[in-house]
């Protein structure tokens, strides 16, 4: 039965990368405070965290790429509370200042999901095995996140699907998530607003269940050009 606290400061993220197999390079500096503990009762290992974590100036790139294709200057994970294998929950998860480019090609295929390890391009093929009715399944483990919040963020979307290739702004990105949950118990609060090329506004508000994906919003668009759209 093991109790311990750990303080993070001013850690460096890119001596980790070769235990992140996936394509992206990282950098950027990581702080935290954990109070954890890890007990063995009988054949049942108990582990409880409570965490407070930040990270500044993340970036996120192809290997050998001059630019990032993600960047954020903070990052925050405020209140996180493990409880393995019963529960976790995070109080709030906060973004500022995120700089995305994200490129879609020719075949559909999107930059950022193959930056994260995802498949080249869309594909079908068959959905996931689900449990059939009376198979044993083990407890379920419940998640909760109170709130997700990104400020002063910006995106670049080059689409080449489109003849001539175009690309397509969003400045002034904000967004807020509150009460995921998992599994679902009522859906959570969705609010985006982003401004548009020109002097154009487009802001989003509704819920949304993740799985199976349910989806109602509202949107209101004031002053948004139509050039941009040819």
């Amino acid at each position: 039965d093991l109790t311990w606290t750990m303080t993070v400061r001013d850690a460096p993220i890119e001596p980790y990368q070769p235990y992140m197999p996936i394509p992206a390079r990282f950098s950027g500096r990581f702080n935290g405070d954990s109070k954890n503990r890890v007990a063995l009762k009988g054949e049942k290992v108990i582990l409880t965290s409570t965490v407070t974590s930040w990270a500044d100036k993340f970036e996120a790139r192809f290997p050998g790429a001059e630019r990032p294709s993600l960047a954020i200057e903070r990052m925050d994970l405020v209140g996180i509370d493990l409880d393995w294998p019963n529960r976790a929950k995070v109080a709030k998860a906060g973004f500022r200042r995120l700089q995305a480019e994200i490129e879609r090609g020719k075949d559909g295929s999107l930059d950022i999901v193959k930056l994260f390890g995802g498949p080249a391009a869309p594909a079908g093929g068959p959905a996931p095995a689900r449990t059939a009715p009376g198979d044993k399944a083990g407890p379920a483990f419940k998640f909760l996140l109170e709130k997700l919040a990104l400020s002063e963020g910006t995106l670049s979307f080059v689409d080449e699907m489109v003849s001539p290739p175009t690309t397509l702004a969003l400045s002034d990105l904000t967004l807020s998530l509150e009460s995921v949950t998992w599994p679902v118990v009522g859906p959570a609060r969705l609010s985006i607003g982003a401004g548009l090329p020109g002097s154009g506004r487009v802001e989003i508000t509704g819920s949304v269940v993740p799985q199976p994906l349910d989806l109602t919003w509202t949107m209101t668009v004031r002053d948004a050009p139509i050039e941009p759209y040819q």
